[in-house]
């Protein structure tokens, strides 16, 4: 899990916007400066500047938390589709 460190605004489609403080799931790092992330209050996805953001150490309870409260938004929205 990762937290941003500043406020990030960008015009692009594809990439999230932020602010200090919230909490991401990495998905790919496949570019080194810019990773494609999960919010984790939200389940929004989009590209995140990796120098915006660093890795935190979470209570395993959290994350399951988070992933289960990820994959009901991501099931909830296949089935509306």
């Amino acid at each position: 899990m990762y937290r941003s460190l500043f406020a990030f605004r960008s015009g692009e489609p594809n990439s999230l916007r932020f602010s200090p403080g919230e909490t991401f799931l990495i998905l790919e790092r496949s570019n080194q400066h810019w990773w494609l992330g999960s919010r984790c209050s939200s389940g929004e996805t989009g590209y995140i500047p990796a120098s915006y953001i660093e890795k935190i150490q979470v209570p395993h309870t959290h994350l399951l938390h988070t992933h289960t409260h990820h994959i009901h938004t991501h099931t909830h929205t296949l089935l509306h589709i």
